[in-house]
């Protein structure tokens, strides 16, 4: 599993006293209460689709990855990465559990519909998906995720999605 770095709260001027001073002690632990972890293979691909980066620390690419931006969450709209910024009344979601929650539901729906996790994404964002598992987090964090797996198809499919 790799760390990720989620861009809410106070984490952003973490992030920028990390690249300023570099990794210590006090920074780093300060940061874990915005860190999820995500299996390593589905990092590089949210590396590679421009939804992450790795954290640059004088001049040099470090193994600390964070979201693009910190408008990646919002309330109204749920996970969001391409968005680049939010507008004025909306807020980000404070909940770590709930981020990483929708982080691995996107990556089990990916791989079960074998789907880049971009892709997965964009479907499940366009269909309501996100949504769904933002506003039915407290049953849905609860069950297995097939059956996690199973509603979305069934939610996406209700609002327009044709994968089966």
């Amino acid at each position: 599993a790799v760390p990720i770095i989620v861009r809410y709260g106070g984490s952003s001027a973490l992030v920028e006293r990390l690249k300023n001073e570099g990794i210590h002690k006090e920074i780093m632990r300060s940061l874990q209460r915005y860190t999820v972890n995500i299996p390593r293979n589905n990092a590089n691909e949210l590396l590679k689709s421009g939804m992450l980066q790795r954290i640059v620390i004088h001049g040099k690419e470090s193994e600390i990855f964070v979201q693009y931006n910190d408008s990646c969450y919002s309330e109204k709209f749920g996970a969001d990465m391409q968005k680049k910024e939010l507008s004025a009344g909306e807020s980000i979601v404070s909940n770590k559990s709930l981020v990483e929650f929708i982080v691995f539901a996107i990556a089990d729906f990916a791989n079960e519909k074998q789907l880049a996790i971009k892709d997965a994404f964009l479907y499940l964002h366009k269909y309501k998906g996100i949504a769904y598992l933002q506003e039915f987090y407290e049953i849905e964090h609860t069950l297995p995720p097939d059956m996690t797996i199973e509603a979305l198809t069934k939610i996406c499919r209700q609002n327009g999605g044709d994968l089966s």
